[in-house]
């Protein structure tokens, strides 16, 4: 072959492989950055779930692993212990990492609304109040936020943790202590009361609202990361924050299918099967309209540390500002 024949050869490959480039989809031609998403088996996990669904974390150009956990704590022991790069905090997680000093930032609200409830057994036709259980065992996770927006409750009604004979449980196996007349009555969250009422264990006595309201909670869950990561690839957690605010966008518009989607996925996560219409009223209780954290989020976990204080569980209310960094929300698109 002689010189010019090699030379146009050359040029034809290379106008070739140039075209197949072009061919390639968006993120082929560099490789995806890694992240491991984890997440509580409630609704509070729909933010990440539709993010995962939708593709919007691949379309930022994340190659997602996710897994879901029993409960929040869970989800940051499993952040302290390294095993995952972003996770949904309840707000008395954002109380130990503030009190702890713990190297993880809240940068972003994941969704706000209580979705906690007074059950007592579905014989039980008396009691109207929480006044009326003085006395009996009642089946409440400790630490959790859960806890802290019943306490406050109690407050409003002259009555205390101290009126009631306190199991410490964890929540998934409330409804199983409910069952066996092991406790009287539960405070937990969905989907555990609604499942208590579909199998004829109990009924709810105080509901989210009426919870809620009178505590004046807001109920505020994170979006929580390592400082490590924020310090070393901010780009990735901006990334993040951007796929956060278009499942938002998603959720507020088009709640129906995201009732679906959360139906589909409670049943993969906990192997239980919802009603779609209570699925859909999870959706309602759970607000889905903004991404940054405000003071009305802080206030409300401050005011949760505020109980662990009174109880003496803790000395005095960590600053919870402390562990909030908005950038990533403020810049979110």
């Amino acid at each position: 072959m002689n010189l010019k024949n090699l030379s146009r050869l050359l040029t034809v490959i290379s106008v070739a492989f140039f075209a197949l480039s072009l061919d390639l989809p968006e993120g082929s031609a560099q490789q995806k950055s890694q992240i491991h998403v984890t997440y509580s088996e409630n609704m509070y996990a729909a933010i990440a779930v539709v993010a995962i669904e939708k593709g919007y974390l691949s379309a930022q150009g994340l190659d997602v692993k996710h897994a879901s956990e029993g409960t929040a704590t869970e989800v940051l022991e499993a952040m302290v212990g390294g095993s995952t790069d972003f996770g949904i905090a309840s707000p008395s997680r954002i109380e130990v990492m503030a009190r702890k000093k713990l190297p993880i930032k809240a940068i972003a609200l994941n969704a706000y609304g209580f979705t906690g409830s007074v059950v007592v057994p579905k014989k039980d036709a008396t009691t109207k109040t929480m006044a009326d259980l003085k006395g009996k065992a009642v089946a409440v996770q400790l630490g959790t936020g859960t806890y802290g927006v019943w306490a406050r409750y109690l407050k409003t009604q002259g009555l205390s943790t101290k009126d009631f004979t306190i199991k410490n449980t964890s929540n998934p196996l409330i409804p199983a202590a409910m069952e066996s007349g092991s406790v009287y009555a539960a405070v937990t969250w969905e989907p555990s009361p609604r499942r208590m009422v579909v199998k004829g264990i109990g009924r709810v006595l105080l509901g989210p609202d009426d919870l809620a309201r009178a505590a004046n909670s807001s109920y505020p869950f994170f979006l929580i990361v390592p400082s490590r990561l924020i310090d070393q690839k901010p780009e990735v957690v901006q990334k993040v924050a951007n796929a956060w605010a278009q499942s938002l966008k998603y959720i507020r518009e088009n709640p129906d299918d995201v009732a679906r989607i959360m139906q589909e996925s409670m049943k993969k996560m906990r192997g239980i099967s919802l009603d779609i219409n209570d699925v859909k009223r999870e959706v309602y209780l759970t607000k889905y309209d903004r991404l940054l954290i405000n003071d009305v989020d802080i206030k409300d976990t401050e005011e949760l540390a505020r109980v662990l204080v009174e109880e003496g569980r803790i000395k005095a209310v960590p600053d919870i500002r402390s562990v909030i960094d908005n950038r990533f929300a403020e810049r979110a698109k």
